[in-house]
This record gives structure tokens, sequence and C-alpha cells, in this order.
């Protein structure tokens, strides 16, 4: 079943949340396809796709580290409303995707690369063949958001527009130089193994603290949370000292200039001013290297996880998307 947009929708309130999130959830899963793709080497990524009447391109959306995609439900929603074709897939080592680790609460990766391969497997064997002769917007959260760079510039001709939120270019360390760090993860790696855990990695707990997370709604992080509870395969939680090495180094791959210099897509980077998750400054490069190819926009009192704020927030985070989709 096709869904109807509502271009007059509006921004789901704090209070009326733990209801609204029902019936979203409800309409969503009454035009969801769904299923699981393999990719070259192997691995299974599971996906979904909600079709609308009349779309006027295909948003994918590429989630953040350790999250999964039903975590997403709200923004598809919104994103159907806007008449956009959404397409939301867990990504490997998360969600109801494969794992390279033996261990499902760990997240290993052995390069940022097989993100970026399993990125174009979605986009070519479902969202390309699904939507056929629609423009592809990509939707990238932090981690994601390192995905959605490298990708923009290893297949510029593939994507038409690129948001980049609180996106990975780099991770913050505690005020810790990312050599040092990186000594430190080489140390251990040899001690004890590249798909070993990153002793500084955190764990899943079911008691934690809002006041502590990187959202700003506590009714969207209690609802995502009871998600995480009921789903052990939605636990992931910490990173191997592989996943966290690459993740210091994949800076230097996005603010490489000649890599950027192939991008052709439209790109909207959205940061949170209250963000303490990755750090601003190599956002603030990454815009300024794309030049008039980018907008830069930071979000004033918004933690990390924008998409999982109040009102007051979500309502000018919402628009903000929207308006650059729509240009």
């Amino acid at each position: 079943m096709l869904f109807e947009p509502c271009t007059d929708f509006k921004i789901v309130g704090e209070e009326e949340y733990p209801r609204r999130i029902t019936e979203i959830e409800n309409t969503l899963e009454s035009c969801a396809q769904s299923g699981t793709l393999e990719t070259a080497g192997g691995m299974s990524l599971s996906w979904r796709r909600f079709g609308v009447k009349d779309p006027k391109a295909a948003v994918v959306i590429v989630h953040g580290f350790t999250e999964f995609s039903r975590k997403y439900d709200e923004l598809c929603w919104y994103f159907m409303n806007m008449g956009y074709d959404v397409y939301v897939y867990d990504q490997r080592g998360h969600g109801l995707s494969g794992r390279e680790a033996g261990d499902g609460s760990l997240i290993h990766i052995n390069s940022f690369d097989d993100y970026v391969d399993d990125l174009d497997v979605v986009i070519e064997q479902v969202a390309g063949s699904m939507s056929p002769g629609l423009d592809i917007y990509l939707y990238t959260h932090s981690m994601g958001g390192a995905v959605g760079a490298l990708y923009m510039c290893r297949y510029p001709e593939k994507v038409k527009k690129v948001l980049l939120s609180s996106p990975m270019v780099s991770p913050k360390t505690h005020g810790l130089p990312h050599c040092l760090v990186k000594c430190v993860i080489r140390r251990e790696a040899a001690r004890t193994s590249w798909d070993s855990k990153f002793r500084y990695s955190g764990e899943f707990r079911e008691d934690a603290d809002f006041t502590r997370s990187a959202d700003n709604s506590y009714n969207r992080f209690r609802h995502n949370l009871d998600l995480r509870i009921a789903e052990k395969r939605y636990q992931g939680s910490a990173s191997t000292n592989c996943w966290m090495y690459e993740a210091l180094g994949v800076d230097r791959r996005i603010l490489d200039r000649q890599a950027l210099s192939a991008v052709t897509a439209s790109v909207l980077l959205v940061a949170a001013q209250r963000d303490t998750v990755v750090q601003s400054h190599p956002q603030k490069k990454l815009a300024r290297l794309l030049g008039d190819r980018c907008r830069y926009v930071c979000i004033k009192k918004a933690k990390h996880s924008i998409f999982v704020s109040g009102e007051d927030i979500l309502g000018e985070y919402i628009d903000t998307v929207k308006n650059f989709f729509a240009e």
C-alpha cells in the first residue's frame, strides 16, 4: 500500500509522543516493504521501504553508531509526508543485519569502505530498483555522516543531495590527541586482537540515564530504550579496537581536497550546538572545503541526536531539512 502524503503535517509534541509514536509505527507497518539482501562479501543487510504516491525523490537513511533503523520511524513518517519514498537499513554490525564480531554487543568493522560498499548495494539493489528514475537523497547521522561523506566522493553521480546531520568527521576523545589514542589501540590490539572490545567503550544498560544521553527528548529517549530492551540485537553498545582505530582516521579521508573535488551533490551540514560526541571544527572545515556546494547550519541548544528532540528544536530541524530537500 502506498502512503498518501499530508503536506500540512505537524511535529509530534513531547506530551503526545507516547500515543502518536504508536500510531506512526502502525502506519509505517501498513505500508512497509522489507527484506534482507546479501553483499558480495556475504554480509546480510536488513532493509525497509516506505513508498508514497507520486514521490518526488527517494531518501535513503544512514544511521549512526550503535543505532538501528527502527529508531528513525518518526523521521521516516516526516519524510513520507514531505512526499518522498523512504529507505532505511541496519548497517553491518547493527540491528537485524549481519555481524563480523562473534559478540553481538560489539560493533566491528575492518574498514569504513565496507560501510560505503554496503550503502551502494542498498542504493543499487533496493532504492534504485524500487524507485526507478527518482533522484537519490541521503539523510545521514553521526557515523552515518562519515559513510555518506565518503560515498558522495566515491559515487558523485549517484546522489543528488546529501544531508549530514551531526556528522562524525572526527569523534571526540575527551581531549586526548588522536595519535595517542591510536597508539594505545595498537598496543591493546597486539595484546588481545583487533576484533576485541576497545577498553574504553561503554556497555548497554537498561537503566541508562537520560541526562547523560545525546538526546533532547525524554519520551523519545525512553521509547528507543524500550525498543532496545525488547530486542537483544538492538543492544550493540561498544566498538572493537579496529572500529575505533578506523573512526579516528576517517577524518583524513573525508577532508581530502582531491576527493571532495569530485562531489557534485548539494550538501547540507547540520551541527548540534551542544554536541559532546563529535568535534565541531572538522565539520566546519568540511563545509568550507565544499564551498558553495554546502550550506552549514548549527541548531542552537541541540544535542548530538538532533532528531531525538522535543518540538521546539525538532520543529526548526525538520523545517531546515524540508527546505533543503525542496530546493
